[in-house]
């Protein structure tokens, strides 16, 4: 664009701006005028009415009135003068109003009288007036019968196209029945012409409207193009099967009593009946018991059992679920797949936020120095040592799920709560102990460091034996999500043989993140085969250095910190996650991936779209709107002529080739963001 050109457009874009409300928004310091018209001439066909402002600030405004003799608008702060006239058929006026001054900027009532012309001039006829863009801007032209003068005016004005006040942009002279209103936004416009004699005594003609260009459009949809490191499957370790089931499922049973009044009476009801106390939990009226030694049920009888004033189920074992870690990466292949360097150049996390560990413990030594470890408490053996005691190869469950976690937010507080023995291994009792003193509401066992984040990196064994949750479960489950506001995370689940699909306990509960793995197929993430997915599955994520849904459980924990560090607040987490989430397989949800990979550099930023722009082959922009990441495609209307669309975010960027849009006709634009590391 030239200099000329531009200084132009900025004065046109200066006036536009000024006018704003003249086209359907609001003047400031504007007053409603309200305009009576009285009009006895039986050939009046139609009225309008003009008003120009008197120091000449202003462009002057023409509201055509049709037959109407009543008309309201809002008028700015000025002096104006005001002029209402009246025409037959053919265009001639017939009646005139004598000029009247106003004050804008105010509430004003005008009544104005209309006398009879009988010999005003009949105006030449404009019979054709149409615009089209080009690269300046709109291009009106016009035809007419009749002859002109050299000192005779063609007026242009413009309107929105949902608008009757129109204001006027320029004029021509004599012969030249053409004219550019420089503008570069092809906004949603019309435009008019209005013939005014050079002769003395005589009247501006009609205002006539012309037609513009017939539209055409484009489709415009979009995808994101995620690029991800290709790493060597030897290097991701082989999956080794976990640790067996323990035989029993179960060793003891949880008793639930139906009232305040009959837990009151736990001791005696419980020991009528053959059960004896172990521990308990008050505000869940549930009691950990086991049977007597001459009990005349079996323990798998009373896992069934059911009376008046309670009922059994079993405190079913819970183990971890991972199955080993491999050697250290030169590359860490899990941190990019997550976005998570990219999130950490944002935030590096902050020792304010607490995300409690229910696993096998934690070896606090080997945690770095920004990681804070507050003290836990083991309820395996009841008692303030949380050492991690689950060695699996020389590698410690807890303490692998802490340092990753560590690894994703290095500035953190953790805190270890012992759930799970040395073999890994835990029940359903013990895991609500742990929930409910991550939160600071046990009710023997005070936290004072209560968790924002809770990961547990474990799950009741697929036995398909147990394919609802425990009663416990849920009550634990709900009691933290309605008194607290701390996220829950745990994983989904893994088994190398047989069907994946399920997603185990806890995380397959409502108010629990469940959380999957992938891994790498040639940088192409996909699901792993030991991964369980199904309708509850919330995201996926690479297991870290390890194999197994423990891992990814334990990397999106981290991403949730370094969310809260940047000051989103609890409650929006789960929403963030799951909407600037990688899509994955089948677009949106789905069983196999639920929302997607998990994108820390996106969920920490919280992006809820992107800026789409369609510019013309001059580079300027003719339409510019923000979308959602994952969206309907979208059509837009546009003149005749070439186009690009581009979109960017962050380090993603696309451009589409040109697009050469027809009056009339569609272009389908199907835009690639490519990430760009």
């Amino acid at each position: 664009m030239s200099r000329q050109n531009k200084y132009a457009l900025i004065f046109v874009l200066l006036i536009s701006s000024l006018f704003t409300g003249c086209f359907g928004g609001s003047w400031k310091n504007t007053g409603l005028l309200t305009v009576e018209i009285l009009d006895e001439n039986p050939a009046t066909v139609s009225r309008e009415l003009f008003l120009r402002e008197v120091d000449g600030k202003s462009p002057s405004i023409l509201t055509p009135l049709g037959g109407s003799s009543r008309v309201s608008l809002s008028v700015p702060k000025g002096t104006w003068g005001l002029l209402v006239l009246s025409r037959e058929r053919d265009g001639r006026v017939v009646a005139e109003g004598v000029e009247q001054k106003i004050r804008g900027g105010k509430s004003t009532y005008v009544s104005i009288s209309l006398r009879p012309i009988y010999d005003a001039p009949k105006p030449p006829k404009i019979t054709e007036v149409e615009w089209k863009w080009d690269p300046r801007g709109a291009c009106i032209e016009w035809e007419i019968e009749g002859p002109t003068y050299p000192g005779d005016e063609w007026q242009i004005w413009r309107s929105r196209s949902d608008q009757n006040h129109w204001f006027k942009v320029g004029e021509t002279f004599g012969s030249n029945l053409i004219f550019v209103d420089l503008k570069s936004d092809q906004g949603d416009f019309k435009y008019g012409v209005r013939f005014v004699d050079s002769r003395p005594g005589s009247f501006a003609g009609p205002l006539v409207v012309g037609h513009g260009p017939v539209l055409g459009g484009i489709k415009i949809s979009w995808e994101f193009e995620h690029y991800s490191p290709s790493v060597s499957q030897r290097s991701l370790g082989l999956a080794m099967l976990p640790e067996s089931s323990p035989e029993p499922e179960f060793t003891d049973l949880v008793a639930h009593f139906t009232s305040s009044s009959a837990f009151t009476e736990r001791q005696r009801i419980l020991g009528e009946v053959g059960l004896e106390i172990k521990r308990e939990i008050p505000d869940l009226l549930a009691v950990l018991v086991e049977p007597t030694w001459n009990s005349e049920l079996t323990l798998e009888e009373w896992g069934a059992y059911s009376g008046s004033d309670f009922f059994v189920e079993p405190n079913w074992i819970i183990q971890v679920e991972n199955f080993e870690v491999t050697s250290p990466n030169s590359i860490p292949w899990y941190l990019s797949y997550a976005r998570v360097p990219q999130a950490q150049s944002i935030t590096a996390g902050s020792q304010s936020v607490r995300i409690a560990v229910l696993d096998t413990g934690l070896n606090s030594w080997e945690m770095p120095n920004s990681v804070n470890v507050l003290n836990g408490w083991n309820f395996v053996n009841d008692s303030h040592i949380t050492r991690d005691d689950h060695s699996s190869n020389g590698s410690y469950h807890g303490t692998q799920m802490s340092k990753l976690i560590g690894e994703v937010i290095p500035f953190v507080s953790l805190q270890p709560v012992k759930v799970l023995n040395s073999m890994g291994i835990g029940n359903d009792f013990l895991l609500t102990e742990g929930l409910l003193y991550a939160v600071n509401r046990h009710p023997t066992r005070e936290n004072p460091y209560p968790a924002d984040i809770i990961n547990m990196s474990l799950g009741i064994p697929d036995t398909r034996q147990q394919p609802q949750p425990t009663t416990l479960m849920k009550k634990r489950v709900e009691l933290v999500a309605r008194e607290t506001n701390a996220i829950m995370f745990a994983a989904s689940g893994n088994s190398v043989e047989g069907d994946t699909r399920g997603v185990f306990y806890p995380a397959a509960l409502t108010d629990v993140i469940a959380v999957g793995a992938v891994t790498s197929d040639l940088g192409i993430p996909c699901r792993a085969d030991y991964s369980h997915y199904g309708p509850e599955l919330d995201l996926v994520a690479p297991p870290g250095s390890g194999e197994g849904t423990s891992f990814s459980t334990a990397l999106v924990s981290g991403i949730a910190g370094l969310m809260l560090a940047e000051g989103i607040s609890p409650w929006e987490v789960r929403t963030i996650l799951h909407d600037t989430a990688i899509d994955l397989g089948a677009p949106g949800w789905d069983e196999q991936y639920g929302y997607g990979l998990v994108n820390a550099e996106w969920a920490v930023q919280n992006v809820d779209g992107f800026t789409l722009t369609v510019y013309n082959l001059w580079h300027e922009v003719v339409w510019e709107q923000k979308v959602p990441l994952q969206g309907e495609p979208l059509i837009i209307d546009l003149p005749p002529g070439d186009y690009m669309v581009q979109g960017r975010l962050n380090n993603y960027e696309g451009r589409s080739p040109v697009v050469s849009v027809t009056a009339g006709y569609g272009e389908r634009v199907q835009l690639i963001l490519e990430e760009r590391l």
